[in-house]
């Protein structure tokens, strides 16, 4: 498969980092000029929409470049700015992974689902002490701008599974984890207490 990558009036600096950046990932990639034949579409608000519709922002080909994670919560996804090397990578390989996953096992295939527990810092900001573990937890690239933001300040955790229900169960174990070490405080610094038991769900992380 090769990846299909366009964008809408970038800077020239992001311009250049998307383009040398997927020269550094594995997959084929080509430059296409149309919103509708890419595979990835990046669009910088500040800069102008003139090709992208205005309608399809929240496609799920369509990352945001933005100065804070506010555009998430309008279902957008979004890489916080200054644009990183790194946060492009993550998308590429989200974006070959997806092109190469297998089918989906029938639902009758699947094990039952146990009821979710109600983590210790549902409905409260928390704040992390230092980074996670990303060779352990590999978030998607708009948990990771999440994640960064946590470490500055205290985030609304129910806020971000909201915005990314995909990456909700990743997040409460690696919240857990940092829970365990004493590496997750609330608002005033206390520390959060780990969830009572760990999850008995089959890890694909």
């Amino acid at each position: 498969m090769t990846l299909r990558i366009g964008a809408d009036e970038l800077d020239p600096r992001d311009l250049t980092l998307l383009r040398s950046t997927a020269r550094l990932h594995p997959a084929a990639w080509t430059w296409v000029e149309s919103f509708d034949t890419a595979d990835l579409w990046l669009v910088d608000p500040s800069q102008g929409l003139a090709r992208t519709p205005l309608d399809r922002l929240d496609d799920a080909r369509v990352v945001c470049l933005d100065s804070g994670p506010e555009a998430a919560a309008a279902g957008v996804r979004v890489l916080l700015k200054p644009l990183k090397a790194a946060h492009l990578l993550r998308v590429l390989d989200q974006i070959s992974a997806a092109q190469s996953a297998p089918e989906p096992v029938a639902a009758s295939a699947a094990p039952p689902a146990q009821a979710p527990q109600t983590p210790p810092w549902a409905g409260r900001p928390v704040r992390l002490l230092k980074s996670p573990n990303l060779a352990r937890y590999p978030v998607s690239v708009e948990l990771l701008g999440w994640l960064e933001r946590m470490q500055y300040e205290p985030v609304d955790v129910d806020a971000i599974e909201r915005t990314l229900p995909l990456d909700r169960d990743m997040l409460r174990d690696l919240l857990n984890d940092a829970a365990r070490h004493g590496a997750l405080v609330d608002a005033q610094g206390t520390p959060v207490a780990p969830m009572a038991a760990p999850s008995r769900r089959r890890k694909w992380w």
